[in-house]
This record gives structure tokens, sequence and C-alpha cells, in this order.
């Protein structure tokens, strides 16, 4: 590649999926051909829909081809950067086979933002319900009956990191304490309550 500007960009695309890669329990992303990466297979273990023969169904596995062609920079395809691998039945109203519409695209746009909007409109985060604006207007017409069932999910991408704190337990209070009167002696509760009222009684 003779241009080292998309190159040092596409080196850092290959850095940022490979961190989201390790973070995710949603997605897997997978370079495909010779480095510095220009297509990547991500694959999504997230809730969707396809449309079978039974009706709308769910469904968890989905796979989408990205590509970064050599004038990305410059201007963008969406039909180029974006395709719809599997399930070819995706049911949504932003994608038909092998399209997949994530709304205004500008040069530039980085992997992980493609990865996250992707998921959006596969978990129904983001939907069209105008028939205007959709690639299977019909399914705008069902989402509106349906807006209730969204998002399907809505899992972050990268795993929540959980900081733990251990600190030691604090001693327990009133287990031990000093005698003053006995030279540095510790002495139990309940001789200390013994000895408090044999002193009372000899008063």
């Amino acid at each position: 590649m003779n241009d080292p500007i998309l190159s040092s960009w596409l080196e850092q695309q290959a850095l940022e999926a490979a961190e989201l890669d390790r973070e995710s329990d949603v997605v897997s992303i997978s370079p495909v051909g010779p480095a510095p990466y220009q297509r990547y297979v991500v694959e999504y273990n997230c809730t969707g829909l396809v449309k079978t023969e039974r009706g709308v169904e769910e469904a968890n596995r989905f796979a989408v081809g990205i590509y970064f062609p050599s004038d990305y920079w410059h201007r963008v395809r969406p039909a180029e950067v974006v395709t719809l691998l599997w399930p070819v039945n995706l049911w949504h109203s932003n994608a038909k086979f092998p399209h997949i519409c994530v709304g205004r695209l500008f040069p530039g746009t980085g992997l992980v933002d493609l990865t996250t909007q992707i998921y959006t409109i596969i978990t129904y985060n983001n939907v069209s319900i105008r028939e205007d604006d959709a690639l299977q207007p019909e399914v705008s017409a069902w989402a509106r009956r349906n807006m209730h069932r969204f998002p399907l999910e809505n899992r972050p991408l990268r795993r929540r990191k959980i900081s733990l704190r251990v600190t030691d337990a604090p001693e327990r209070m009133g287990t031990a304490r000093r005698d003053d009167n006995s030279g540095g002696e510790m002495r139990g509760d309940n001789e200390s309550r013994t000895h408090e009222k044999e002193n009372r009684e000899a008063d």
C-alpha cells in the first residue's frame, strides 16, 4: 500500500479491533488477508430476529463483513464498506441481504464505531419505523406494532471491569482490652465483668 496515512490508520484499526475482541462476550473480530488489514469479519453473539416460514423468530448468531477501500479517507460507498454475510433472512428495516444501512457514514469512520452501529441495528436499539426510510418497508410496519419488544438486548460490547479492593477486617471490638492496673495484661470481656462485679460487692 502506497498511502502511509491510510496504512497507519489501518494498523490502528487492527489494534483497536484486537482489544475489543479480547474484552467482549458479544463480538468476535477476525482480520482477513495481509496486513495492514482492509477486510474483517465481525461475528455477533447477541439477540436479533430472522424471518422464517414459521414467522419472525429470535436468532443469536450474525456475521458482517467490513471492508476499507483504498480511497476510504476521501469518499464512502456504504454498500461497499458493510456487507451482511449471514443470516440471509435477517429481519430488520435497515437490512436486506446483502446490505445493511448503518445510517450516514463518514470517511474515516473506524472499525469499532461500525461494529457498534451494526450491533445496535441487530438488537433493535436502532430501527427505522418509516417505510420510506427502510430497506424492508414491511419490517417498519411490523416494528411499529411491536415497539414494546425493543431493544432485544442492550449488553455493552465490552465486559464491565470490576475493581475489587481487599482490606483487613477490623478487629472485633470488645473481645479483649487492656487492664491498666495489671501491667499491660490483656483479658476478655467475661473476666473483666466478673472482676468489676467483685469490686462493687467489696465496696
